[in-house]
């Protein structure tokens, strides 16, 4: 019998249930072999693999390039395992193989190519799969060998895993080249990449053209006997929300409640927040950019060292978020015995939480639709570990012990106060249980009272606040990486199924910086000159648009996980009505950061650097300038070319010396060979 798993750990867990010795890339007990795999021993071919001799890849023609069969090839760095797999594959053909590697859509496919380029006589009748997102323990193993089920019932999985590797070959190998075919600068295009590059376009864009509207609220501080306060907010009657357009009869409004007797209606509604669940990748990854600025591969870096380097965390690449039955319930306790002593916040732990009857954490049905259980602190971490090694870890080790802690209760007191006509609305939180609370130091619990008596309200003040309405955030990691797990289309309402994996999310962000799509200032992602060209480039083709659609490419997944057969014909013909060779010479050619003609030395071409906008005879003593924010608004690739033009920009979100937003453009004026900008209002202008 043949094990085959797709990682070296695995595999040692499969010698220790099985009592295997250690050989040179395997395991051995008697005629019972266990190999494993280092991730993925083979990669596809290169497009020019399948060019005939002689093609002429200055000729545009010869795309699309689309294989019959697709050829792999050995990746060098692993093929000393690659070779010893081939041996023990021919060594043992015709006996029972079990495939073991990860379960899950990719280690289908790493799997299925192996067996295939090794090009052993492997009887696939006896092939089985070993399949289960439990914690491997020895009786984990053994039980989940008793009742494995013939490879080919798998078929499907490994379909539509070769699927998505065909179509993702098809569409960044074709699309990439024909878009940068004539270009001086090389673009990567991808079917979930130039989505997502298209999501952070639009919120820059979104941002960018938002205009605050005012409007008004009152506020009404009250107080009981006790001298405990309260914020309390008029009622708009036609919306019956807090805000007013217009602050037109609040302030008689406001006369009228001060003078009104106030009536009270209340009712306490007990609440209660439980602890974080278990983590997933994902959800380490977003804290970890939350907390300490790491980006998404950088998380995985670390933790991936925890697991393989320090073994002081289980597999990191999971998206569960829970235990299993029984054996989750012995892994979690064998794991707090090792850890508990490494935190205080242990003591708020509670025993009785670690048990099958807590489903929250330990649900054998729904670990079924997960590759593996939640992220799981194993032992203590070493010293020798990095600082950032350590920060992950130490994120792990506190939501591990949060999990098991004690639900936050509270009480809401809901008060709504009648002055007259006038209805008001307010809610009083009290603290009844801690809990899992105890262990953070939330701020938030300042703001909660010690008590409140609705039956002895009274007005102590009244005021009518000025506020602007605010646009959404800038993605950060974090915004990006919730938005991946679940995206909206062009409208918010529109609900589409996730993008990427918890393996594959973190490069793919990753690679929008490595290209130059993407910088990042402060935490936020910002599309470049040279991602917006592509994405304008794009949008020209009623055909290329579509790769950089969140809808269709949600589209493409579902079609996918339905009949894979048909997403890569669906494909195939889709790369093909892209490529229009006689198209691409009439576009347009990407020139690097050229926004226009200097308007002081009329010589020079506008580009950026790292700093500002600027002159290309910089060196000849042009001294345009302009840089890259105007009272902390961006002034962006867009806005450069109007001011060149002599025209204003669009209108900013701009905000002045003492903290406040207020809307304004910008106009470029030239004073003796110098730039100057000036903010443009309505009726009044004023000097940058």
């Amino acid at each position: 019998m043949l094990i085959l798993c797709e990682k070296s750990s695995v595999a040692q867990s499969f010698a220790n249930a099985l009592h295997a010795e250690k050989k040179i890339g395997y395991f051995q007990n008697g005629n019972t072999v266990i190999t494993y795999c280092v991730g993925h021993l083979y990669e596809l071919e290169e497009p020019d693999y399948y060019l005939p001799a002689g093609t002429d890849k200055h000729d545009i023609t010869y795309l699309p390039i689309i294989p019959n069969h697709y050829v792999y090839h050995k990746k060098e760095k692993v093929i000393k395992q690659t070779k010893v797999i081939n041996e023990l594959l021919k060594t043992h053909q015709g006996e029972e193989i079990i495939v073991a590697t990860d379960a899950d859509r990719e280690g289908e496919v790493i799997a299925r190519i192996v067996l295939k380029e090794s090009h052993a006589k492997i009887d696939y009748s006896k092939c089985k799969r070993f399949w289960t997102s439990e914690n491997l323990t020895a009786e984990i193993i053994k039980e989940t060998i008793a009742k494995m089920k013939p490879l080919r019932e798998y078929d499907s999985l490994a379909a539509q895993g070769f699927a998505r590797q065909h179509a993702d070959w098809l569409t960044g190998m074709n699309l990439s080249r024909y878009v940068s075919f004539g270009n001086s600068a090389n673009f990567s295009v991808g079917r979930v990449q130039t989505a997502i590059l298209a999501a952070i376009a639009r919120r820059n864009k979104d941002i960018e053209n938002f205009i605050p509207q005012k409007y008004y609220e009152l506020k009404v501080i009250i107080i009981d006997k006790n001298g405990n306060k309260a914020e309390a907010y008029l009622l708009n009657p036609a919306t019956k929300k807090t805000a007013f357009e217009t602050k037109e009869n609040l302030g008689q409004i406001q006369k009228e409640i001060i003078s009104s007797q106030l009536t009270v209606k209340y009712q306490t509604v007990e609440k209660r927040i439980m602890p974080p669940h278990l983590l997933s990748f994902t959800a380490l990854a977003k804290i970890a950019a939350d907390k300490y600025d790491y980006t998404t591969q950088e998380t995985l870096t670390y933790a991936q060292n925890l697991y393989e380097k320090h073994e002081c965390l289980s597999y990191p690449r999971t998206e569960g978020t829970v235990m299993g039955g029984e054996e989750g319930v012995k892994a979690f306790k064998d794991a707090f015995e090792l850890v508990k002593g490494l935190s205080e916040i242990s003591k708020l732990c509670d025993m009785s939480l670690i048990s099958t009857n807590n489903t929250r954490i330990f649900n054998p049905e729904k670990i079924k639709k997960y590759n593996h259980h939640a992220l799981l602190p194993t032992k203590p971490i070493p010293d020798s570990a990095t600082e950032e090694e350590k920060n992950i870890y130490n994120i792990v080790l506190k939501i591990f012990l949060q999990s098991i802690m004690k639900d936050f209760i509270y009480n809401e007191l809901q008060m709504m106060l009648f002055a007259g006509k006038h209805v008001l609305k307010t809610s009083v939180k009290t603290i009844k249980q801690l809990g899992w609370k105890e262990s953070e130091k939330d701020e938030e619990l300042k703001s909660y009272s010690a008590g409140f008596d609705p039956e002895s309200v009274r007005i102590i003040n009244t005021e009518i606040l000025e506020k602007y309405t605010q646009p959404k955030k800038q993605f950060t990691e974090s915004s990006l990486l919730a938005f991946m797990e679940n995206p909206t289309g062009e409208t918010d309402e529109e609900k589409l199924v996730g993008l990427g994996t918890e393996a594959t999310r973190g490069a793919i962000i990753q690679k929008l910086f490595n290209t130059g799509y993407c910088e990042k200032k402060k935490k936020n992602f910002l599309v470049t000159a040279k991602g917006f060209y592509l994405l304008n480039l794009l949008m020209k083709d009623e055909d290329l648009k579509q790769i950089a659609n969140i809808g269709q490419t949600t589209k493409w997944e579902r079609m996918l996980n339905e009949d894979p057969k048909n997403f890569e014909n669906t494909i195939n013909e889709y790369v093909k009505k892209c490529i229009k060779p006689k198209e691409k010479e009439n576009m347009q050619k990407y020139e690097y950061e050229n926004y226009g003609s200097c308007p002081i030395c009329s010589k020079g071409k506008i580009y950026r650097n790292k700093y500002k906008y600027y002159c290309s005879s910089y060196k000849e003593g042009c001294k345009f300038g302009i840089n890259y924010h105007i009272c902390e608004a961006p002034i962006l690739p867009s806005d450069i070319k109007l001011m060149l033009e002599g025209k204003l920009t669009n209108v900013k979100r701009m905000k002045g010396k003492n903290g406040n937003q207020f809307p304004a453009r910008v106009k470029m004026i030239i004073e003796n060979n110098e730039v100057k900008t000036e903010l443009v209002f309505e009726k009044s202008k004023k000097s940058s």
